[in-house]
Parts: C-alpha cells; sequence; structure tokens
C-alpha cells in the first residue's frame, strides 16, 4: 500500500540522516586527532631541541672542570663523571624523542626494498655495537618489500639490538630473523631466546617510556618501541608479538604487497 510505502522511504531517510551524522562525526574526529598528533608531535620536538643548548653547556663545563682543576680529588672526579653520565644518557633519550617526532612529520620516500642486504647491515652494525660478542644471529628468507629504507632500517635496528640485547644473559643467545611471503602480505619476525615479556606488560608493550621490571637492570629509554609501531603503521603494516617469561619473544610485521 502506498502507507507502506510512505513508511519504508521515511524510515529509509532517518537511517540514512543517522549515518551521515555518525559519518561527519567520525571525520570531525579524525581531523581532531590528525591535529592532536600533529600538535603533540611539534610540542616533542621543539622541547626536545631546546633542552640540547641547556644540556650541551652543562656537558661542556663539566668536561672543562674535570681537564683544567688539578685539585680535585677522587670524590670529586667521581662525581663529575656521574654529571657526565646522566648528561650523556638524557642526550641520548631526546634523540629517541626527536625520532619519535620526526616520523609523524616526514613523508615516506617509499621504494622496494633489498632486505637481504639491509638486515645483513643492520645485523653486522648492532653486533658491533653490542656488549656481547657471543649471540649466534640468523637471517632466514628476506622478501623484498615495499617501505622507506631509512624508516624501515631504523624499526629493524629497534628489534634486532632489543632482541640480542634481552637475550645476552642466557647460555647460548640465539636470534632468528625471517620472512614469509603469502599471497597477499610479506611477514617478517624477530624471534629470541631471551628474557620474554611478562603477560602483565603485554598491552603496555608499546607505549610510551614503558619499561618491564626484568628490563630495568639493562639500558633502555622505552621509547624504541613507539617509534617501531609508529614507523609502521604510517606504512600501513601491521606489528604484534607473542612472548613467554624467560623462554624469549617473537615480534612480527605484516607487510602490505
Amino acid at each position: 500500500s502506498r502507507e507502506e510505502v510512505a513508511s519504508v522511504i521515511k524510515t529509509r531517510h532517518k537511517i540514512l540522516d543517522v549515518i551521515n551524522k555518525k559519518a561527519s562525526e567520525i571525520r570531525l574526529l579524525n581531523e581532531r586527532l590528525k591535529l592532536a598528533y600533529y600538535e603533540l608531535d611539534t610540542f616533542s620536538y621543539t622541547i626536545s631541541h631546546d633542552l640540547r643548548t641547556p644540556l650541551t653547556s652543562i656537558k661542556s663545563y663539566t668536561e672543562l672542570v674535570l681537564a683544567t682543576n688539578k685539585s680535585l680529588d677522587d670524590q670529586g672526579r667521581m662525581l663529575l663523571g656521574r654529571v657526565l653520565a646522566g648528561a650523556d644518557k638524557m642526550n641520548f633519550l631526546i634523540n629517541e624523542i626527536l625520532k619519535l617526532a620526526r616520523v609523524g612529520r616526514t613523508d615516506l620516500e617509499t621504494k622496494e626494498l633489498d632486505m637481504e642486504t639491509l638486515l645483513r647491515e643492520v645485523s653486522t652494525e648492532v653486533l658491533n655495537n653490542a656488549s656481547t660478542r657471543h649471540v649466534e644471529l640468523i637471517i632466514e628468507n628476506s622478501p623484498a618489500i615495499s617501505g622507506d629504507q631509512t624508516l624501515i632500517t631504523q624499526v629493524f635496528t629497534n628489534l634486532i639490538s632489543n632482541a640480542v640485547k634481552y637475550s645476552s644473559e642466557v647460555s647460548h643467545p640465539k636470534v632468528v630473523v625471517e620472512g614469509l611471503e603469502t599471497a597477499e602480505e610479506v611477514i617478517y619476525s624477530v624471534k629470541d631466546n631471551g628474557i620474554g615479556i611478562d603477560l602483565h606488560y603485554h598491552d603496555k608493550v608499546f607505549e610510551l617510556f614503558k619499561r618491564m621490571d626484568n628490563a630495568k637492570s639493562f639500558e633502555g629509554t622505552g621509547v624504541g618501541l613507539a617509534i617501531v609501531k609508529r614507523i609502521i603503521e604510517k606504512h600501513n603494516a601491521r606489528i604484534w608479538f607473542e612472548s613467554e617469561l624467560k623462554v624469549g619473544t617473537v615480534f612480527y610485521i605484516a607487510f602490505r604487497k
């Protein structure tokens, strides 16, 4: 009947109005989120950049006192040494925050990446800088992916160096990097047999400045995995992990073809 048709049309219009309203709200929220990210990146970049000047002064004056003041006793030199160590640690943290801010401000320069070369170069650099030299680091399969070479290098440098670092205290540390190609994705994994991640921290791993209790004896800032996640999201890729305490951890990254 005409009444039924009119009722259906009226209902359809109401549904479309609700959909359009919700779509407008989602667009507005997305714009606000983008603005919040931009403001956060700008704030982080500005603060970190501005902190470098006084930090450089602190370090320079401390080094000058150590080099020229002959009346300093061992206690004084030890205390000034701690000031220098603290300044170096702060400088490293500032650099990490700047890296995080730059990810949001950088346009991707995407190209096909020779992953075999990239991973071997990263692995060599990580092992050369590692505090331990007895880690077995294996690369198995390295299918090409499309991405920004600088940022992808940063991702694997962080993941592999973490795997080496947190495996360094086991008797036979082993890290395996492997690529697997499917019909739709290229999936890379970085596996270690290190200290593992407590289940309590599984939902906090990618948060800024979050560090596990069992990882606090190792050097770190709690920024590296936040950088990794931001880079992976910028590439429209996925990252997740599996871990068992005192057994090891595997990080997975899935890149779209």
